[in-house]
């Protein structure tokens, strides 16, 4: 694979002979697919339970994750770009062998739980919509994995494409879900001011940042910058880099939109479904919205669920 990978390699000046915009399109992607671990079900889970206890009051506490993911993102697809290795690669060479072995094993028990979030999440999903049984929902969450780590087999393009494609259905679907509900702009505003109520919300908003920021990412994302493109010259690296921060903010950008809209579903009360942040506290009043702490039951009180019927006019 990785072989296939390199020989699909174009240099910078190839690349840039397509045009400014058709040459910039073509490099832009693998935030992209770093951008779809920010919006995974381990993210909802958090924010609509969040939401639901403390309505806006930890909106801050998205918005500064996300602004600490661009960064940390960005320095990850960096490193990549500049040195030709991936973060693993270079802390193989840099590092001793207990060194090596501990970030290892970090990583492997981070990715281990983030799947294991995916996979329920996915099956979850899959009953609320199909009513398919868990077990049924985990096995074709698992065939379409596998599927999709198949793509890589055709390059790079059709893989971070196949990536993409998810993340704006993810998009489109909370948008819709966010234009349906009534916002109150003063509350929104307020929940962008730094602060806690009790020891609960610090522990919440420590959940939020864990599920935001994931070591296995920051690796993948060196990784899938490393090999993508063939430089010649300091001016193709800075060329790379100025566009690398367009791919970031733009990735990280869209992924911070659908998660500030989920945090306010589960304290809609008398109102349409909202989003991540946003659909879980929106709502009449400021304590969130009693008996909605997790995403059955976000969707299950939501006005156009199968369990509700049709929306009512």
């Amino acid at each position: 694979m990785i072989d296939e990978v390199l020989r699909e390699r174009e240099t910078v000046a190839n690349v840039r002979a397509r045009g400014p915009i058709r040459g910039s399109l073509r490099l832009l992607g693998p935030a992209f697919v770093a951008a779809i671990a920010y919006v995974d079900p381990g993210n909802f889970a958090t924010n609509i339970s969040g939401g639901a206890r403390f309505g806006y009051l930890l909106l801050w506490v998205i918005l500064v994750a996300n602004l600490m993911a661009v960064v940390v993102q960005y320095l990850s697809s960096k490193a990549g770009l500049v040195t030709g290795q991936s973060l693993p690669e270079l802390c193989a060479d840099r590092y001793p062998t207990p060194v090596r072995w501990l970030l290892w094993a970090q990583a492997e028990v981070v990715a281990i739980a983030t799947d294991l979030a995916e996979f329920i999440g996915a099956s979850i999903a899959f009953s609320l919509i199909f009513g398919w049984p868990p077990l049924v929902g985990g096995l074709v969450t698992a065939v379409l994995a596998i599927a999709l780590l198949g793509l890589q087999r055709r390059g790079f393009r059709p893989f971070e494409i196949a990536i993409a494609a998810f993340l704006f259905v993810i998009v489109g679907g909370f948008g819709v879900s966010l234009a349906l509900v009534r916002i109150v702009p003063a509350d929104l505003l307020a929940g962008l001011v730094p602060r806690f109520d009790g020891t609960d919300s610090v522990l919440v908003a420590v959940g939020i940042l864990g599920a935001t920021v994931m070591p296995h990412v920051v690796y993948l994302h060196s990784a899938l910058t490393s090999k993508r493109t063939h430089a010649t010259s300091p001016d193709d690296v800075r060329h790379l880099i100025r566009l690398t921060r367009v791919d970031v903010a733009l990735a990280m950008l869209i992924a911070g939109a659908v998660n500030i809209p989920v945090w306010s579903f589960p304290c809609t009360a008398g109102s349409p479904p909202s989003s991540s942040l946003l659909l879980p506290a929106h709502r009449p009043r400021k304590t969130g919205r009693a008996g909605v702490a997790h995403a059955a039951t976000a969707h299950g009180t939501a006005p156009s669920s199968p369990k509700n019927g049709r929306r009512a006019a």
